[in-house]
């Protein structure tokens, strides 16, 4: 397939407008140390375009099918939605908010495992095969590098701990297993801004990203410049993003411009969230069919 020329511009990766409510979480001592297990995503906030938290006024439940960043894969036609029915063994693939502005229609409906990756200086893409495929000299992916099952993506697990040591500082410390092995993956503070606004934040700064081991398991400790648990805080969630393209692009999840335009779902995919402080947790479902 044919490479691609890649020129950046920011995206929006959440939705504009927020208002936090009360925390969900595990409270051993409240203010001094929370523990919050994930929940699976096949967008943001979102699992099979059905809202997976409530916010609260004035922006409720979001969600819906034009916020879904995962497709199964379809060899013969367009992505195929996702939903409970789909069956554990389909091959997800990369599919685009339908509201993006623009986007080029051959990032959608590739397999996660064969997203387009960086291969030169002036931001060409192309496919590569795996490392024991690939000439010696010549840009790979890393083993396994298996196809990525709904099943598998679903599997994918957890646990946040956050100590407060006061108002303005806390440590959280994160373990996770069964995520896809030595995949790229960053961590994002969704933020509730002064304008009224949200906005994703590194999670205690940059760079935010990790790679889990062979086996999937991987761990994420940083320090916070305030108390995530407290009244006021501003964070509302935590977002784990898997970088199908092997790339990340330091303080914001994914870039894109009017051309060749790589938005999230295309390249970045958010898979686990750990509600911090929202209103309600709407239990949404998130099998599928064996």
């Amino acid at each position: 397939m044919r490479a691609l020329t890649l020129r950046f511009c920011l995206i929006p990766f959440v939705l504009a407008s927020l208002h936090a409510g009360a925390a969900v979480a595990d409270r051993d001592r409240p203010g001094e140390k929370t523990v919050i297990r994930s929940q699976p995503l096949t967008g943001t906030f979102q699992i099979y375009g059905q809202p997976r938290w409530d916010f609260g006024e004035p922006i409720g439940s979001p969600g819906g099918p034009a916020g879904e960043h995962l497709a199964e894969y379809n060899a013969y036609g367009p992505p195929i939605p996702l939903s409970r029915d789909t069956p554990c063994e389909a091959v997800l693939a990369t599919q685009v908010d339908s509201s993006s502005p623009y986007y080029d229609p051959e990032l959608v409906n590739i397999p996660l495992h064969d997203v387009p990756v960086t291969v030169d200086g002036a931001g060409t893409t192309a496919f590569l095969p795996s490392i024991l495929e690939a000439e010696i000299t010549s840009p790979s992916r890393s083993l396994p590098n298996d196809p990525l099952t709904l099943g598998a993506w679903l599997a994918a697990k957890g646990r946040a701990k956050i100590s407060c040591e006061g108002e303005d500082k806390a440590k959280i410390r994160m373990k996770f297993r069964n995520l896809v092995p030595h995949g790229l993956y960053t961590l994002w503070a969704i933020t509730a801004l002064p304008d009224g606004g949200i906005a994703p934040r590194p999670l205690g700064g940059v760079p935010n990203a990790f790679v889990p081991n062979e086996r999937g398991s991987g761990s994420f400790s940083r320090t916070l410049n305030f108390c995530p648990t407290d009244e006021d805080s501003p964070l509302l969630n935590i977002v784990l993003a898997l970088h199908t393209d092997a790339s990340v692009f330091g303080a914001v999840p994914a870039m894109s411009d009017a051309e060749v335009s790589k938005p999230v779902g295309a390249i970045v995919h958010a898979q686990v969230g750990f509600p911090v402080n929202i209103q309600e947790d709407l239990e949404a479902e998130a099998g599928c069919r064996e």
